[in-house]
């Protein structure tokens, strides 16, 4: 009898909206990562990782379009899985970040390890 031949599964892409879930943190339309019990939290952080160029592109988009009215300084998932702490929802974002001694420009999203003490790393 022949034996089968397994292939591994392809991902053929994210969800499509996972760009803006991974931007404002919501899934408006279920069709990112999933909403409270149902987030998949792996593939959100994995997803991240490879589409964080476009999730910087899509925020300065949003801020230009908005005519700088779009308050959000840094994607949700970058206070997710990049930034040295927990988003501190007691202040504002731009307080929390120079309290971190990082940058707020538009477009300028550093990347940080999680050693340096919320020092860049470059």
């Amino acid at each position: 009898m022949p034996r089968v031949r397994r292939t591994p599964r392809v991902r053929k892409g994210w969800p499509p909206g996972a760009v803006m879930h991974l931007l404002t943190g919501w899934d408006f339309f279920n069709d990112g990562f999933g909403r409270g019990d149902d987030f998949d939290e792996a593939s959100a952080e994995a997803a991240w990782f490879e589409l964080r160029d476009r999730v910087e592109v899509a925020l300065v988009e949003k801020r230009r379009s908005c005519g700088g009215e779009y308050l959000r300084l840094r994607p949700a998932a970058w206070w997710w899985f990049s930034s040295p702490e927990a988003r501190d929802c007691s202040m504002t974002e731009a307080e929390q970040l120079d309290r971190l001694g990082l940058s707020y420009e538009v477009g300028e999203v550093p990347i940080h390890d999680g050693s340096n003490n919320g020092k860049l790393v470059r």
